[in-house]
């Protein structure tokens, strides 16, 4: 057997005879070794493509998960900016409702200590009176200054807390009286809800005194007759304050603000 496609180069120079006896086969040439180096161009270009296909389609996928990442930045800088105007308008108007309170017992404090220095016919009763009222407006302010005090602490992130075991039914009769005496109503009853003799608890004495002096000097500026009611209960591992009166309230519009 003979392949003639290859014997036939050696027949033509080396004059070689085939044996007559001799069957001729005929190979033809595959398709790919035909068109061997056209088909590895175009492997090659469809590796290419596919590559720069993958790299395209990690650069839309990368530029989106950006995007969502820019979005998101810009909403919550967006939130912030507004967080931060809200507490500039709130301290605003804390700022100036406090000149006012500020205002208020430093008057009475000067002119109540010029009239006390300067009128020599105040009888011991007037004088007394007079500083009673020095006294309790000094309380006042001093319980003012300390609200934009921890104000400023509460905005450099410095606020400390110092719990001590107290206890607080004679720390809530303290404040009580304390607030009584500060008070301009006459016609004001100052109550004292609690069913315990002593209550001994570990707790922040100086926070839970100015928040429930606070409570208390609020329920005084909207009642003028009637009573103020500080009630303080145990239940468990937890003390729970209330201050409630009987002043007109806030209002319907105020309540929506």
């Amino acid at each position: 057997l003979f392949n003639e496609e290859l014997l036939k180069p050696l027949i033509e120079q080396n004059n070689f005879k085939v044996p007559d006896n001799s069957d001729f086969i005929v190979q033809e040439n595959t398709f790919y070794e035909d068109n061997k180096i056209i088909i590895n161009i175009i492997v090659g270009i469809f590796i290419i493509m596919l590559i720069i296909l993958g790299l395209i389609f990690w650069f839309l996928t990368k530029t989106s998960r950006l995007n969502k990442q820019l979005k998101k930045y810009q909403i919550d800088i967006l939130k912030q900016k507004e967080k931060a105007e809200e507490n500039n308008r709130r301290k605003s108007a804390f700022l100036a409702n406090m000149s006012h309170e500020i205002r208020t017992p430093l008057n009475a404090i000067v002119g109540f200590a010029d009239v006390l220095t300067n009128d020599p016919s105040l009888t011991d009763d007037d004088r007394k009176q007079i500083n009673d009222i020095i006294t309790q407006n000094s309380q006042m302010l001093l319980t003012l200054v300390n609200e934009i005090l921890d104000m400023a602490r509460l905005e450099s992130g410095k606020v400390k807390y110092t719990i001590t075991q107290t206890e607080i039914v004679h720390l809530c009769k303290d404040i009580l009286t304390t607030c009584k005496a500060a008070s301009n109503h006459s016609n004001v009853d100052y109550i004292f809800d609690c069913e315990l003799d002593e209550c001994m608890a570990d707790i922040d004495k100086q926070h839970i005194k100015e928040v429930l002096i606070n409570l208390l000097s609020n329920a005084n500026k909207f009642t003028d007759k009637g009573n103020i009611t500080l009630t303080f209960r145990k239940l468990e591992n937890t003390l729970y304050f209330a201050v409630s009166d009987t002043g007109k309230g806030i209002s319907a519009e105020e309540r929506n603000k």
